[in-house]
This record gives structure tokens, C-alpha cells and sequence, in this order.
């Protein structure tokens, strides 16, 4: 016995039903029928009394829409592939029509299952964006509920592989695989009580994953989208702008690459914890929160996004950014530019009446010199917040007559003197409290000074380390603002 949304085996399915087979050299066979469609919908119109499982044996293209029923499991042999015409590229009708769902359900339907599937939407010129006209592999709409999708792929698709719309509830979608689609999973107005369970988007479109307009009351588990043609994971009311988008969810184990705007796009939508978040190469925001409540954000990685492009010359994009929000906390975040000549403007960010931020235990790395780690707005907070990776030993080797110590590689530097060095200037863009150990090392030959930089500021006069052959000299700072910048703490050698 199964649970409400909970996903069996293709197996269980087969074993619990009549099996009935659609194809070649089947019950229900092409050759007898005037298309593949209407052969598979014989099949199911046949068994929503008796609950059968379908299973397709053969490859198929077909030329309109099958209407999945009540009560029936629907699956493919392993290797078959489902060839439909999914409608307009960039606008333009496909020959011979324009387009049509591949499984579309034409009424409220219950207790059923769609598994096993493998589509190609039969596009050879690929879309660029969103066209505004929807043709998916698998629509599900009509309030239906109780059931089942999983282990769907779809590529070559120019709308989403897998679509629920208008009050879908109960259900579950695990495993569902995207390639050149327009996204891999769309879910929208009304839908709620849902889990979707690794959900995988590659080269899609548009976004990877949708969500939006009144959904509520849902889980996301293991997500990942790389290279979206604009968001990997957008969860946003554009369907229906004066509602809210989505309401009271979980969000876990999220991994967005390369999209070509935000990673993570998340508009008018209140109540959700998001939990090991990770987000690379992204052009604009890693995430942004926009007129949102009550978030949370726990292990949050942002690496790399705020790519600065062509057309976008000075990104003031941020690892986080919030506009318009309230009561958000950020829990263990790190925002770092990887070492890369194109790095992000900043850490986290707030805009317009945000208020009520709190972040807890983040750190910052940031190589632009006008940038800042954080701005927040009031009534908000940043509690062992660092700007830099802490306690970290970064070795420079043996240095230059003018070296300069990146902070982002740790607060413990090592320097190898083999000439007369004049430090450069330290970074300024850091917490209040960050700290730095800067260790030199005479070579073999010794003799050699070493210069500090205008804004250390000493408390024990000039600092004159010895420059006997392989001496070693240490050096404890601690930033207090721009005007002291970074103050002596200890020093020897």
C-alpha cells in the first residue's frame, strides 16, 4: 500500500495492474490503428475501469495529443522514444501544425501514473527564449490529483517537459531529466501538496525550473540546471501578477550553473527555507529575493555570479541581493569570486524598504576595489560576519619588490624575501575585526628590508625585523576602519 504522492517502482506498478501493451506485435497494435495516438488511447480508454498498465513496446512520432485517464499507469519499453511536434520555434509554427501536448489530460483525473517516458519534441532549429506559446510533453491540469510522474526525459522540447497547472495537488515528480527544452518542469497556478525530487535541466531555454502564481505548500529536493537561457530555479507570479508565487516550501540541495541571468529568481513568495544552496558562473545575481517574507537561507555557497557581460559592462549584481523584502535570515553563507579576473560587486545586499536581515556566521571575498561585503538595511543584523576566508594559510613564495596579499586566500600570509620589498597597500574592503598574520622570511643571503604600507598604523614604533640570513619576522594586524585601517597587534623577530 502507497501513500499520497509517494513514488513505487515501475515494477510494483506493472505487478499490481493488468499489463497491456501498446505497439508492435501487441494487444493494441500501430499497424491497426490510423496513428500511434490513437492506438495508445484505445488502450487507455479501455482500462480506466480494470487500472492496466500500459506499456508502449515501440518508438513512435506522434500527431496529436493522448489524454492520459483515471486509474491507469502509463510507461515505455527501455530505449523506446516518444517523437512529438512541440510547436513554435521562436514564434514561428513548425510543419505540419502548430503544435500539440505529447500527454495532455482534458479533464479532473485521479489515481494515476506516468513513468518511464523518453520524448524528443522534434525541434531541429532550437528557440532562443520564451516564445509565449506552450506545447509540452506532459500537461497536467484540471485540478487533477494523486499521482504520479517520474523518470521522464525530454529533449529538443520548445516548452517544458513536464507541466501542472490550475490546482494540481498531491502529486509527485521525481527523476525528471531536461535537455534543449524550455524548461524541465513548469508548476503554476494553484498547485500544492507536491514534491518534485531530482529534477535536472541542461542547455533549457528559459528556466531550468518554474514555479509560480498561488503555489503552496511544496517540497523541492535536489535540483540542478546549468547553462538556462535565464534563471536556473524561478519561483515567480508573472502568471498571475496579483497573487503571490510560492507559499510555504522547502527547498533542499540546489545546484545552478551558467545561467544567463539570475540562479536563483525567487518574486513575491513567502514562507520558504532553502538549505544547501549552490551557485556558480551565474551572469547577474546568484540569488535574488524580491518582495519576499520570512525567508530563510541555510549554507548558502555563492561562487563566481556577477559575470560582467557586453551589455552590462559595471555589474552591481550580489552574490544575494533583496529588494522590497522582510525578515530574512542567512545562515552560513559564503560569497566568493574564485580567484577570477570577473568578480562579483558584492557579498549580500539590500535595496528599496528591505528590513529585518540577519546574517549569521558568513564570510565575504571580493577583489573589486569599490565594491563593499554587505549592505543592510535597519533593523538588521551581521553577526560573526567576516569579510575574508578565515584562518586560512595562503603561502606567496618568494615575492616581488612591490607584492600585494589577497585577503580572500586567508588571514595567515607567508612572504619570501630575496630583495628589498615595499608592501602594497592592504585591502580596505573588510569587517571591522578582520584579522592578518603577515610572516617574511629572509633568504639565504638575508639583508633585505621589508616596507609596510601607509594604512597600518604601528603602536610600537617603526618595525625593524631582523634581516639576518633565513630570519623569520611576524606581524598581527587588525583592521578597525578606514581612517586607522589596520592596527598593530603584536609583533617578533
Amino acid at each position: 500500500m502507497t501513500r499520497l504522492g509517494e513514488v513505487v517502482s515501475n515494477q510494483e506498478f506493472i505487478n499490481a495492474s493488468t499489463a497491456i501493451t501498446v505497439g508492435t506485435d501487441a494487444h493494441y497494435n500501430f499497424s491497426n490503428y490510423a496513428s500511434p495516438q490513437a492506438a495508445i488511447q484505445a488502450a487507455i480508454d479501455a482500462s480506466t475501469a480494470i487500472g492496466a498498465t500500459i506499456v508502449i513496446n515501440a518508438s513512435c512520432t506522434l500527431t496529436a495529443s493522448v489524454n492520459p485517464k483515471s486509474n491507469v499507469h502509463i510507461t515505455c519499453l527501455p530505449g523506446v522514444v516518444i517523437t512529438f511536434n512541440s510547436g513554435h520555434v521562436n514564434g514561428v509554427p513548425v510543419s505540419p501544425n502548430d503544435g500539440f501536448h505529447a500527454f495532455e489530460t482534458s479533464e479532473e483525473i485521479s489515481n494515476f501514473s506516468i513513468y518511464g517516458l523518453r520524448f524528443n519534441g522534434g525541434l531541429t532549429v532550437l528557440q532562443t527564449g520564451v516564445d509565449g506559446v506552450e506545447y509540452h510533453a506532459i500537461y497536467i491540469r484540471h485540478g487533477s490529483h494523486d499521482f504520479t510522474v517520474k523518470d521522464i526525459y525530454g529533449t529538443r522540447v520548445a516548452s517544458g517537459v513536464l507541466r501542472f497547472r490550475d490546482s494540481c495537488y498531491g502529486f509527485t515528480a521525481k527523476n525528471i531529466e531536461a535537455y534543449e527544452a524550455d524548461c524541465a518542469v513548469i508548476c503554476t497556478v494553484g498547485c500544492n501538496n507536491f514534491t518534485l525530487d531530482n529534477i535536472r535541466a541542461t542547455s533549457c531555454f528559459a528556466e531550468g525550473l518554474f514555479l509560480g502564481s498561488d503555489v503552496y505548500n511544496f517540497a523541492l529536493n535536489n535540483i540542478y540546471a546549468s547553462n538556462a537561457g535565464t534563471c536556473g530555479l524561478s519561483i515567480n507570479n508573472v502568471y498571475t501578477s496579483t497573487t503571490r508565487a510560492g507559499i510555504r516550501a522547502n527547498i533542499s540541495n540546489v545546484q545552478i550553473y551558467n545561467s544567463t541571468l539570475k540562479g536563483i529568481n525567487l518574486v513575491g513568495c513567502d514562507e520558504l527555507n532553502l538549505n544547501n544552496i549552490y551557485c556558480r558562473g551565474n551572469q547577474h545575481d546568484g540569488i535574488l529575493l524580491d518582495d519576499c517574507n520570512n525567508i530563510t537561507i541555510n549554507n548558502a555557497q555563492l561562487w563566481s555570479n556577477n559575470q560582467v557581460r557586453a551589455t552590462d559592462s559595471t555589474s552591481t549584481y550580489a552574490g544575494i541581493r533583496a529588494n522590497n523584502c522582510i525578515g530574512l535570515d542567512i545562515i552560513g553563507a559564503i560569497y566568493d569570486d574564485d580567484g577570477g579576473t570577473i568578480c562579483q560587486y558584492r557579498g549580500l545586499s539590500t535595496s528599496g524598504t528591505t528590513d529585518y536581515v540577519n546574517a549569521v556566521g558568513g564570510r565575504v571575498s571580493n577583489t573589486i576595489s569599490s565594491s563593499q561585503s554587505s549592505i543592510l538595511g535597519g533593523n538588521s543584523t551581521a553577526l560573526s560576519f567576516t569579510g575574508y576566508n578565515t584562518r586560512r594559510y595562503h603561502n606567496n613564495g618568494n615575492v616581488s619588490a612591490a607584492p600585494t596579499i589577497l585577503l580572500k586566500n586567508g588571514d595567515i600570509q607567508y612572504l619570501g624575501l630575496i630583495q628589498n620589498t615595499t608592501l602594497s597597500t592592504l585591502e580596505t574592503n573588510v569587517i571591522a575585526g578582520q584579522t592578518l598574520i603577515i610572516i617574511t622570511r629572509q633568504d639565504s643571503t638575508g639583508g633585505w628590508t621589508f616596507t609596510l604600507p601607509s594604512n597600518i598604523t604601528l603602536l610600537s614604533g617603526a618595525w625593524s625585523p631582523n634581516t639576518s640570513a633565513n630570519a623569520t619576522a611576524v606581524l598581527s594586524l587588525i583592521y578597525v576602519n578606514s581612517t586607522i585601517g589596520w592596527l598593530e597587534i603584536s609583533r617578533s623577530g
